[in-house]
């Protein structure tokens, strides 16, 4: 093959790699920036909201970085507004989370519900499990978030097989640029190389 083919198409794939991540960026992206349905503080004992599309719904704590969380001191209760009734939560077993430097948001709750009214509200019980509360107390974490700062928030759940998609597609595009660019630059040694095994 041409040297200069070869170059052609090497660098030809790791442009190619450059839209596929930014595609992939912004599917992960939708993940974490669903509309919020509901917001609850810790300063309040519940709140209400509404649903306008039945579907799958998701509990998400927010609280400031590098701060501990009463996250084992609770389980949200989401009740159905005419009824009283709770709903079933399922946990996130996946926890994403995301940030923005200040503050972070993780992923507690899954939920699926009705179109119709409801209440949030902080119950008795723990929304984590012992294992990520012992593991918790090991991090060297002292500052506690404050009860104004912190906070439950309700969104639209996306499928966690979105988020799997666009994790494999940044790996997919990261080998296109980067092994397109390594492989363009030393083009001239395999070429070279195949060119001699041809001739022999």
């Amino acid at each position: 093959m041409d040297l200069t083919l070869a170059r052609v198409l090497l660098f030809g794939l790791s442009l190619a790699g450059i839209p596929l991540l930014v595609f992939a960026i912004k599917l992960i992206r939708g993940v974490f920036t669903e509309e919020i349905v509901a917001e609850l503080p810790y300063t309040q004992k519940e709140a209400p909201f509404s649903i306008a599309t039945a579907g799958t719904y998701a509990i998400w704590q927010k609280a400031p970085l590098l701060a501990r969380t009463p996250v084992g001191e609770f389980r949200p209760e989401v009740r159905s507004g005419p009824s009283g009734r709770p709903l079933r939560l399922r946990v996130s077993w996946m926890r994403p989370s995301v940030n923005n430097g200040m503050t972070g948001r993780m992923e507690l709750f899954r939920f699926f519900a009705p179109a119709g009214d409801y209440t949030i509200a902080f119950g008795e019980g723990t929304s984590v499990s012992k294992i990520e509360l012992a593991l918790s107390a090991l991090l060297p974490i002292r500052k506690s978030a404050l009860p104004a700062d912190y906070s439950l928030q309700v969104t639209k759940a996306r499928s966690a097989f979105v988020l799997l998609a666009g994790i494999f597609l940044i790996l997919i595009a990261a080998g296109c640029i980067l092994g397109g660019f390594v492989l363009g630059i030393s083009a001239h040694q395999f070429v070279g190389q195949a060119t001699t095994a041809l001739t022999r």
